[in-house]
């Protein structure tokens, strides 16, 4: 809705992404996933990303299972794998999470999430590239109002 605060802060994201656009490629340097389903499989919650069998995050007291083997995902890395293996090698991926936190002013048990991955060939990592993401200091998503809002 053009009018919630989330549409504005993802639609900031994907104005600075976006910007890097260069024209003789096919697309922007980042693709923005913003529709993937919120039900993911326990390998693509955990294994896909190395948490082990008996760590505390895959009790169900820390999350929405609908079966043994499928829940409500904790966090957007459930999706990592999956996005690669499709051919993606640089992306923001947004999403609602779900966690069994306790409502108190600063927790509820649906949030959202945004992170970005990007792969680096061998000669962007070490021999260095200083316009692979671009000029991270003028990232500005909330403004520069100097504002701080306590939430306690």
């Amino acid at each position: 809705q053009k009018n919630h605060p989330l549409y504005h802060l993802t639609n900031r994201l994907r104005q600075y992404f976006y910007q890097f656009y260069d024209p003789h490629k096919l697309s922007p340097k980042f693709s923005i996933i913003d529709n993937l389903s919120p039900i993911v499989t326990t390998e693509q919650n955990f294994d896909s990303i190395c948490i082990p069998i008996d760590h505390v995050s895959r009790t169900k007291s820390m999350n929405y299972y609908i079966n043994k083997n499928t829940l409500l995902r904790a966090h957007t890395s459930a999706h990592q794998v999956d996005l690669i293996r499709s051919g993606l090698n640089a992306f923001l991926c947004i999403g609602d999470v779900y966690r069994r936190d306790s409502i108190d002013p600063t927790h509820y048990p649906v949030f959202h999430q945004c992170e970005g991955v990007k792969l680096f060939t061998k000669e962007e990592l070490f021999i260095g590239n200083k316009n692979v993401i671009g000029d991270k200091d003028n990232l500005q998503i909330f403004g520069t109002n100097g504002k701080k809002i306590d939430f306690k």
